[in-house]
């Protein structure tokens, strides 16, 4: 151990308090620093990992190799996962689609078929014998339906195989107008392989050797491209700069707040060591000695401040994922945080914090430096510079009624780059504040209730209620797998409880749905959303109709001629996000059957 380090070490040891609050200090900064790195890339990791379901985890398929290359890609040492499939004939649709090329029928063995297809299924299942055969959704129709049967070209034989389901054909990594059923390998050709690399960085650099090492073309090739991209791995180099970007704002903020941070605590201890540093410089010590005495005490400090920060991240982290992931389950939403910690977070946090603590040091060690031994001897710091401007009394200074606060305000006015120092502090880390706090007061408040069903597709129709068919089935559309006919308007309220408008949406549904769903009980579905407060500026949460009503409402019948009249009738409320077994409309009302709409509206 170097003299100048014994003696960093000593003088440590000795001033406990300052030095534990300088590592408090530095760990906040590091505790951000970590806290947003691991964020960003625990997000997109799970953003990825959402995604990549509907590819059964796979990120790519190279088709159309042989048998060889197949195998030989499988066994790469950089592929962690992969299933094999083969084409073996093809499906004619003319008949139907006019000029329609050919469809691949595919066979896919039974784990093939669990990666690729069960994420995407639509409709019936999955094919468990050589006569079966799965459609894409776009090839299903009222000839070609789930039950019934299409004739196809296997091996160049004729078959009739069963259509027993079908897939969403734009959703994986299987052809849109493809067949699928199951079977054995036959021949050496039309292979394809279906795979995913240990890991998503550099993802297309990868799969560009790959490629070019068994003569794959572009197009043999299908990738997960949406998944990838919200991994931050995209074809378009704008989205990755974008990203970059974005991570270098970020850390430009927090390292403001950081420098501030540490800048302050360590120009507080170079201050109070004023008489030491001269006393050093008196036996010989030279500036640059004094100059590193001041950083590598600030490195000392900054090694366990890391430790702490990362600590305090990762818990912090944790906790927040843990109580958003229990928001999201309890609101029937599918995704999940993942928290996830890989080496890129943890040694940028560190060289960024190493980095910040440098910059914060140099200032204070320039004027460790520049104490003479004289100074130290009578206890004084160098000598403060003071401008003219220093010295006015200020705007300020005029308005303020006591001397005691002149006074202070004076002394405000001459403490230079300190007082700067000061108040970009409060400012970013008020700032820090307010948007941390807001995105997870958000993401909180954001309940189950806020979260309701939506269709894929919505058709509006405009005609009569009286007219309409609200006994229709949409399930017998092919490719449909769930729907509701409704019929909306609007009626008077006569009496009008509070919070309550005088005019309420009705939803008509058929009586067959409002006796299962709705259990034959006047329903009021009720939606809200979040909505900022002019006066306060906190978000809340504003519901269309109370979501606690339960009892008589009087509807007004408007389309009389004679006289309006009004029909009594109890209702109970549920909230959009509690009606999981019916597709919601985005309108809040009133729910009835159609029977009992047309006896209100006679």
């Amino acid at each position: 151990m170097g003299t100048m380090t014994h003696l960093v070490w000593r003088q440590l040891i000795k001033e406990k308090a300052r030095t534990f609050t300088t590592i408090l200090a530095m760990a906040v900064a590091a505790t951000l620093t970590v806290a947003t790195l691991i964020g960003i890339n625990s997000a997109r990791h799970s953003m990825y990992q959402d995604n990549i379901q509907n590819t059964g985890g796979l990120q790519f398929v190279l088709s159309k190799v042989n048998q060889e290359t197949a195998l030989a890609i499988q066994k790469k040492a950089d592929i962690s996962e992969s299933v094999r499939y083969q084409r073996q004939g093809q499906i004619s649709f003319a008949d139907q689609v006019p000029n329609q090329p050919d469809s691949p029928l595919l066979m896919l063995p039974k784990p093939a078929l669990q990666r690729l297809i069960q994420p995407i299924l639509l409709e019936g299942r999955l094919p468990q014998n050589e006569q079966e055969v799965m459609l894409a959704q776009d090839l299903i129709s009222d000839v070609y339906a789930v039950g019934k049967t299409v004739a196809a070209q296997r091996n160049g034989q004729r078959v009739v195989l069963k259509i027993v389901g079908s897939y969403r054909g734009y959703a994986g990594l299987m052809a849109s107008d493809g067949a699928v059923t199951t079977g054995h390998f036959d021949g050496t050709k039309n292979y394809a392989v279906a795979a995913a690399f240990g890991n998503y960085g550099n993802f297309y650099a990868k799969l560009k050797k790959l490629t070019a090492q068994y003569h794959v073309g572009s197009d043999q090739q299908r990738v997960n491209e949406l998944a990838l991209k919200r991994a931050g791995e995209s074809r378009d180099v704008k989205v990755r700069a974008m990203f970059v970007l974005l991570v270098i704002v970020v850390l430009s903020v927090i390292g403001l707040v950081s420098l501030a941070l540490i800048y302050t605590s360590i120009n507080l201890s170079v201050q109070a060591q004023t008489q030491r540093y001269g006393l050093l410089r008196s036996i010989g010590a030279t500036p640059r000695q004094i100059r590193q005495s001041v950083c590598l005490q600030a490195l000392t400090l900054a090694l366990p401040a890391i430790l702490l920060g990362l600590l305090a991240g990762i818990g912090g982290l944790s906790l927040a994922f843990h109580e958003l992931n229990r928001i999201f389950k309890a609101s029937g939403n599918t995704f999940q945080l993942l928290l996830t910690i890989s080496w890129w977070p943890i040694l940028v946090s560190g060289f960024f914090m190493l980095l910040v603590t440098l910059l914060a040091a140099r200032r204070p060690a320039k004027r460790a430096a520049q104490v003479s031994p004289i100074a130290a001897v009578r206890a004084q710091s160098a000598s403060r510079k003071v401008s003219q401007r220093m010295l006015r009394q200020g705007m300020l200074g005029r308005f303020l009624p006591t001397p005691i606060a002149k006074l202070a305000y004076k002394h405000y006015r001459r403490l230079g780059w300190s007082k700067v120092t000061m108040m970009t502090t409060l400012a970013l880390s008020l700032m820090i504040f307010i948007g941390f706090t807001s995105f997870f007061r958000g993401m909180l408040t954001f309940s189950d209730e806020t979260i309701s069903r939506q269709a894929d597709v919505t058709i509006t129709k405009t005609q009569s209620l009286a007219s309409a068919n609200f006994s229709f089935n949409p399930r017998r559309l092919p490719g449909v797998k769930r729907g509701t006919v409704t019929g909306t308007t609007q009626v008077g309220l006569k009496n009008a409880p509070q919070a309550f408008h005088d005019r309420l949406n009705v939803i008509v549904v058929s009586d067959q749905t409002f006796g299962t769903v709705f259990k034959d009980r006047p329903t009021i579905i009720t939606g809200s959303r979040l909505v900022t407060n002019s006066k306060t500026g906190k978000r809340q949460q504003q519901w269309d109709t109370p979501k606690d009503f339960a009892g008589t409402l009087e509807l007004a019948n408007e389309q009389s001629s004679q006289k309006t009249l009004t029909q009594p009738m109890k209702v109970v409320t549920k909230t959009a996000a509690e009606m999981t077994d019916w597709l919601v409309s985005d309108q809040s009302g009133l729910v009835l059957s159609a029977s009992r709409f047309r006896q209100i509206s006679q």
